[in-house]
């Protein structure tokens, strides 16, 4: 005869689960920087705002990556022409007035080639960013110049973070964490502080504002470690952790202490 399930045989093991859960240490909770890590996490940082074609080299298999990169590259090309999938097509597409999603594609085709992230193109891309009446195009021609990490762009990621779109400020404030521009600081800082910003949006900003080792920069990442966006906070405090190679956790009087008296950027 089966055994008959009650409501404690149920709840129980969940309770001992849940348990379990909470008792277990996250890592990056209880991790403390030395000098090694925080070095490594300079790097990596570094790598990260250089241009994809940049930051696809380097390492012991650059070669052979190189190669396998061109050999994409050749049948990638191959298969557009018997497509008919050619970049003077889809440099038509991106100017086409009448529909939006061509235009979309052809930002994604052409930012997928090495130039298609060099002028003119990111020109195009600027223009339609400020420019288009569709926001799923603004959005993706912010993301083809993030990709680019076109420094000339960071005036319109800056203008972005206005957008009445939320995909479109999102895109811009993650081009923002990699093409700083610093008439972004204070933009960034409002929509971190903002709680009915969208979550995702402010994440990134947090992110972002791990390029200006500011006294602002750092006290706005401060005032966000205890929000109720658990991913808001845990952002602020890995770029506290980069900008300022320590780690208080989330504990703001802490870091408010170590701003004040440290004077961690000079």
């Amino acid at each position: 005869m089966p055994r008959r399930l009650t409501p404690l045989t149920i709840v129980l093991p969940l309770m001992l689960i849940n348990a379990a859960c909470l008792n277990r240490q996250d890592p990056e909770e209880s991790e403390r920087w030395g000098d090694r890590q925080w070095r490594q996490a300079v790097r990596e940082n570094e790598q990260r705002l250089k241009p994809e074609d940049q930051r696809a080299r380097g390492g012991a298999l650059s070669g052979v990556g190189s190669a396998w990169r061109e050999f994409r590259s050749g049948l990638g090309q191959l298969f557009d022409y018997a497509t008919g999938n050619r970049p003077i097509n889809a440099a038509k597409q991106l100017l086409d007035p009448a529909n939006a999603d061509r235009r979309r594609e052809a930002i994604v085709y052409l930012a997928d080639r090495p130039y298609g992230r060099q002028d003119p193109y990111t020109d195009y891309y600027q223009e339609l960013a400020r420019t288009d009446s569709d926001y799923l195009v603004r959005a993706m021609a912010i993301r083809a110049l993030n990709r680019a990490r076109d420094q000339e762009a960071a005036p319109a990621f800056s203008a972005a973070l206005e957008d009445q779109s939320p995909l479109v400020r999102l895109e811009a404030a993650k081009a923002l964490a990699n093409v700083p521009g610093e008439r972004a600081v204070a933009p960034l800082i409002r929509h971190l502080d903002n709680p009915e910003e969208s979550a995702d949006v402010r994440i990134a900003a947090a992110d972002a504002l791990r390029n200006f080792p500011t006294i602002p920069a750092a006290q706005a990442l401060v005032r966000v470690l205890r929000d109720r966006d658990f991913g808001v906070s845990w952002q602020a405090r890995r770029s506290l952790r980069l900008m300022t190679g320590r780690d208080h956790g989330y504990d703001q009087a802490a870091w408010l202490t170590y701003l004040s008296e440290s004077a961690p950027f000079g």
